[in-house]
Formats: C-alpha cells, structure tokens, sequence
C-alpha cells in the first residue's frame, strides 16, 4: 500500500515544467468550433487538443435505503482514505 503522499503529483509543475500555462479556475463551457474554453471569469482559453476529467461520484443514497455508514464509495477517489480507517 502507498501513502496517499507517495501517489500525488504536482500538477502545476509538472504542467509548467513542459512549457504549459496552469490556469486554476472552473471551465463553464466549450466552444468546439473556435476552439475556445470559456472560463468562470469570462476569460478564453484557446487550445489544440482538450482532455477533461469531470470527476465522478457514485449515488449511495439509491443503493439502499437502509443506514449508510457501512458503505464507502471509492469514487471521488478522496472516498479511499475514510475506506483506509
């Protein structure tokens, strides 16, 4: 087993260190067709080729409808650690 320190990476580093910009900030929308992410802010991001990683979450609560505290989703992945306890 890994430490959850021993798994992380740094994404801005890793990001900048290939000569990428690292923009934090929540994407509202996308522009296919001029190539464009629209941010939160309003700023655009132009871009080539876009990857998206929109996360994911598992409904527990239509799983069953008895008490919860024996089930532990894995998904957002964060989830893993409390299963570690």
């Amino acid at each position: 087993m890994y430490d959850p320190r021993e798994v992380r990476f740094h994404i801005r580093k890793m990001a900048e260190s290939q000569g990428a910009s690292f923009v934090q900030e929540k994407a509202v929308g996308v522009d296919p067709s001029r190539h464009l992410l629209i941010l939160q802010s309003g700023q655009t991001i132009e871009y080539d080729v876009v990857s998206f990683n929109t996360g994911s979450e598992v409904p527990v609560d239509v799983l069953t409808r008895q008490p919860q505290e024996n089930i532990i989703a894995v998904k957002p992945v964060v989830n893993l650690l409390k299963a570690a306890r």
